[in-house]
């Protein structure tokens, strides 16, 4: 059974719950994940995630028809992201999550690519590099590169999430990357 989103979301917009379930259901892991990148802590972003959802559910009357509501639905939660991280960006917190999460990727990496437990150690160190030097850059340098390089949107899409102009979008990622490279090569 085919599921048509433009009903869907004309179901939604008049305040139709279930539709509005069918809809959500279809991107709720692209929601998650995008504040899992932004936030590095699965609770925060389950949180975050959910708060996205009700502002998505207070504002359907916004999103003008289904081919953009993906996009829609990455800004409405990359911008909570990026408003929680300005809220907290004086108060500095250690996430308890952080080893936990990477002792589980290191035990899943062994399991399914059987390296050894040195080639294990290195990526996760490597992966670790690579998210520090994410999570140190702005919020808009940070929400650029997770939605453009991890969750491998368009230039024009990202554009779109981000409610920017497609110029800036391409520049920012460069400035982005080339942040990134130097936050990189300055701790080998």
């Amino acid at each position: 059974m085919t599921v048509d989103y433009e009903e869907q979301l004309l179901l939604a917009k008049r305040g139709n719950a279930t539709a509005f379930e069918v809809l959500i259901r279809h991107f709720e892991r692209l929601i998650y994940s995008i504040a899992y990148r932004m936030m590095n802590n699965r609770e925060d972003a389950r949180d975050l995630a959910q708060e996205a959802l009700i502002k998505v559910y207070r504002s359907m009357d916004k999103c003008e028809d289904i081919n953009g509501f993906k996009n829609w639905v990455c800004r409405i939660t990359t911008n909570v992201c990026i408003d929680e991280i300005r809220k907290r960006k004086n108060k500095q917190a250690v996430s308890i999550d952080a080893h936990g999460e990477n002792e589980a990727s290191i035990l899943d990496a062994r399991a399914s690519d059987e390296k050894t437990p040195e080639e294990v150690v290195l990526d996760g160190e490597r992966a670790a590099k690579i998210k520090a030097a994410i999570n140190s850059l702005s919020e808009t340098h940070r929400a650029l590169i997770i939605l453009r390089e991890i969750k491998g949107l368009s230039y024009e899409e990202v554009a779109d999430a981000l409610d920017m102009n497609l110029g800036t979008v391409k520049s920012g990622i460069a400035r982005a990357r080339l942040r990134l490279r130097e936050l990189l090569t300055s701790e080998q």
